[in-house]
């Protein structure tokens, strides 16, 4: 696909993604954080998500010129578009290439990774994200206070 969403449902949605990387060395510090109070005997909850959220508005100008700088002579621009619109041409290039008996699945999902997350990107606009607070799991890190 040559497109990307202008937004991701909703234009209050906050990325709050750690990168994979420093989040599994966020679990690790929290599964060896021993810092609990003697009269503590309820359950901690961590929530390791990145305490400087940003938007996909503020992201979509890097995305963009990353995709299209990789390598323009091998794929035509990357260029946004509504994120309906883009849902139903992710939709549309899922089913076409599922009705074709020329193109693996393997394949099909290298080219186009967003059929994976379809399902989940179909909620995405009315998904309503509660406030979660990060505080616990930054006492816990040092990653991902860093």
């Amino acid at each position: 696909m040559e497109f990307i969403p202008d937004n991701l449902g909703s234009e209050s949605v906050k990325l709050d993604w750690v990168p994979i990387d420093i989040l599994s060395s966020v679990l690790v510090d929290i599964s060896f954080n021993n810092d609990r109070s003697a009269s503590d005997s309820s359950a901690r909850v961590f929530q390791p998500l990145n305490p400087s959220s940003t938007t996909w508005e503020t992201l979509l100008p890097i995305v963009l010129k990353t995709f299209n700088a990789s390598s323009p002579e091998a794929h035509p621009a990357v260029a946004p578009i509504q994120y309906n619109s883009w849902l139903q041409k992710l939709r549309d290039t899922a089913r076409e290439n599922a009705l074709s008996n020329t193109v693996d699945l393997p394949e099909i999902l290298s080219k186009y990774p967003a059929i994976k997350l379809l399902e989940f990107l179909e909620t995405m606009p009315e998904t309503k994200r509660a406030e979660r607070d990060v505080s616990v799991a930054l006492k816990a890190s040092n990653h991902l206070k860093n």
